[in-house]
């Protein structure tokens, strides 16, 4: 399978059903996982630049720049998750600013 395909055939699925505490126990299991690939990317695929250009902005004339491999891992990919916490905190059942498990 193409690895641009994975994301795609994962996207259509339907969601899991999931209880929070099941869908907190598995942010508890991949998120170190998750942090540690991303600490043992080799330099030479860290600074590898991605092929395309990203916009920077929502506007058709917003300006565009090049991303290393490194940037997108270490910001970009650790930013996602925080920029959509609500929508975590929504799947979980728990008050936005609960941070001890139940």
């Amino acid at each position: 399978m193409a690895y641009s395909s994975t994301p795609n055939r994962i996207a259509g699925q339907r969601p899991r059903r999931e209880t929070p505490p099941q869908i907190i126990d598995r942010f508890a299991d991949v998120g170190p996982r998750a942090a540690r690939g991303r600490r043992r990317v080799p330099g030479i695929v860290r600074r590898r630049t991605m092929p395309d250009e990203q916009p920077v902005g929502t506007r058709p004339d917003s300006p565009s720049e090049r991303w290393t491999v490194g940037f997108l891992m270490d910001v970009i990919l650790t930013r996602d998750p925080w920029m959509h916490r609500t929508d975590i905190r929504s799947r979980d059942g728990r008050a936005f600013g609960t941070l001890r498990r139940p």
